[in-house]
C-alpha cells in the first residue's frame, strides 16, 4: 500500500492514518489521511496483479474529469491514488431507489453515449457524494469503443447486480427480485432513453445477455475460490450459476468444478 502512496506524494508512515474500507471485493482499498493537514486521499491496491495489467487507466482518468467519478491522482503497477470522494458508497435499497434509480440512469446513459462500459455496475462501485450526486467508482473492467452488443452486457450486468446486496454478510446469496424486476428495469430504461420511449425489444435483447453476465462471474468467484481458498467466493460462483441451468451445466462438464456445482 505505501508503495502506492509514495507514487503520489512522499508521506511518511508516521505522519498518516490509515483506515481500510469494507466490502471491496476485488482489491485492497484505504482511506489515508495525513494528521496535520486533514488531507484525505483513496489508495486502491490490485489483487489480481495479470488483471491490472489490462487496466485501461485513461478511461478513469476520463471519468474523474467529467465528474462522473473520483480523480485519479497517480498510478503504479500496483494501484492508484484517487480524490477522496466525501459522501457515502450506495446502499442496495438506495440503488432500486426512483430517486438513484433516475441519477444512475442519466450517469450510466452518458458513460455509453462516449461508447464506454463500466463493466462492473453494482452499488459498491456507486457513490453519493455530499452534494447528493452519483459517481461512479471502480473501473477495473471498463472498456472503450463498446459495441451496442457490449452495452447491452453492460444493462444486463446492472439489473443482475440488483439480486445482491454487498453489504450484507451473505452478500454471496442472491435475491431476485420476482414480479418487481420488471417495473424496475422499465423504470431504469424509461430515463435511460428520455426523452424517447424505450425501444419495444429493448429490456428483452438485455435480458438475452444474462448467460454471458453470469458465466463471467461464475468463472470470477471460482477463479478467486482458487486463489485466496475463501469458500465464500465458491459460494457465489455455485449460486450464481445455479441461476441459469445453461451455465450451470457449462461449468459442471469441467471436472475441477463437478463436486461443488
Amino acid at each position: 500500500m505505501f508503495t502506492i502512496l509514495k507514487s503520489y506524494c512522499p508521506w511518511e508512515e508516521k505522519d498518516i492514518v490509515v483506515k481500510k474500507i469494507p466490502h471491496a471485493l476485488s482489491n485492497e482499498v484505504y482511506q489515508v489521511i495525513h494528521k496535520e493537514t486533514n488531507e484525505m486521499i483513496l489508495v486502491r491496491q490490485y489483487l489480481d496483479q495479470d488483471r491490472a495489467k489490462t487496466l485501461d487507466l485513461k478511461i478513469s482518468k476520463e471519468m474523474g474529469e467529467l465528474g462522473l467519478g473520483p480523480k485519479i491522482l497517480s498510478t503504479c503497477s500496483e494501484g492508484s491514488c484517487e480524490e477522496w470522494i466525501n459522501g457515502r458508497t450506495m446502499s442496495h435499497e438506495e440503488m432500486l431507489s426512483e430517486e438513484y434509480s433516475f441519477k444512475l440512469a442519466k450517469a450510466i446513459k452518458i458513460l455509453h453515449d462516449a461508447r464506454i462500459t463500466h463493466g462492473d455496475l453494482h452499488h459498491n462501485n456507486m457513490m453519493i457524494d455530499d452534494r447528493n450526486n452519483v459517481r461512479l467508482i471502480d473501473f477495473e473492467y471498463a472498456k472503450r469503443n463498446s459495441s451496442d452488443d457490449d452495452i447491452a452486457k453492460d444493462l444486463a450486468n446492472h439489473f443482475c447486480e440488483w439480486m445482491y446486496d454487498y453489504n450484507s454478510a451473505e452478500w454471496y446469496i442472491p435475491r431476485p427480485l420476482g414480479e418487481r424486476f420488471e417495473m424496475l428495469a422499465m423504470r431504469f430504461l424509461t430515463t435511460y432513453h428520455s426523452p424517447d420511449y424505450p425501444p419495444d425489444d429493448a429490456l428483452p435483447t438485455i435480458l438475452t445477455k444474462n448467460y454471458d453476465i453470469h458465466s463471467k462471474w461464475v468463472q470470477w468467484g471460482l477463479e478467486y475460490f482458487e486463489h485466496t481458498g475463501e469458500q465464500k467466493y465458491l459460494d457465489y460462483a455455485v449460486a450464481r450459476a445455479r441461476l441459469d441451468p445453461e451455465v450451470l451445466m457449462a461449468f459442471s462438464k469441467e471436472a475441477k468444478w463437478q463436486a461443488h456445482l
